[in-house]
């Protein structure tokens, strides 16, 4: 699929290109300059939307972790694949993903998160000590997400949303 073409149907009423993970899936695998009209550079590929079988982990283990339509989950990610496979699982399960900007502390972050009322936080684990300093301000977080090798307790890792998917197309 040309890029013209991804972009002519994300400006189509009829069709919303980039909530429907399989046209996006199509578009990644069979044209690469997607990612750039998406700002991302092309060595950054939606690793687990083109990997995985039917690229559907992240938002099945969003689901499996509780999200519903209208819910909402929020990211403190760097832009690599991990952040456009959340924002796009997002918008196929129809759980909008609030941004947040990685370069607010303290309060601020904490104010920021609070505003879109998220139910999740996925983050880098650069972002770590971060997070478990406003931790207990964070009113809405049920359940957060480390993008890394390492989690403290009471928290899981990206691969781990990942692992505890089930083995079944999303209910959207």
């Amino acid at each position: 699929v040309p890029v013209e073409k991804v972009v002519d149907l994300s400006r189509d009423p009829q069709v919303d290109a980039f909530s429907d993970l399989r046209v996006l899936r199509e578009c990644a695998v069979d044209d690469l300059q997607l990612l750039q009209c998406l700002g991302v550079p092309g060595e950054v590929l939606l690793g687990r939307l083109v990997d995985e079988p039917d690229g559907l982990g992240v938002p099945l283990g969003l689901q499996d972790l509780g999200l519903k339509p209208k819910d909402k989950f929020a990211e403190l990610l760097y832009n690599g694949s991990e952040f456009f496979e959340a924002f796009f699982a997002g918008c196929f399960i129809g759980c909008p993903m609030p941004f947040l900007n990685w370069h607010m502390h303290g309060n601020e972050l904490a104010e920021a998160i609070n505003r879109g009322a998220p139910k999740l936080l996925i983050f880098d684990e650069e972002f770590t000590d971060e997070i478990m300093a406003i931790k207990d301000k964070l009113t809405t977080i049920r359940h957060f997400v480390v993008v890394g090798s390492r989690a403290p307790e009471g928290m899981m890792l990206y691969e781990e949303l990942l692992a505890r998917s089930p083995n079944h197309e999303p209910d959207i």
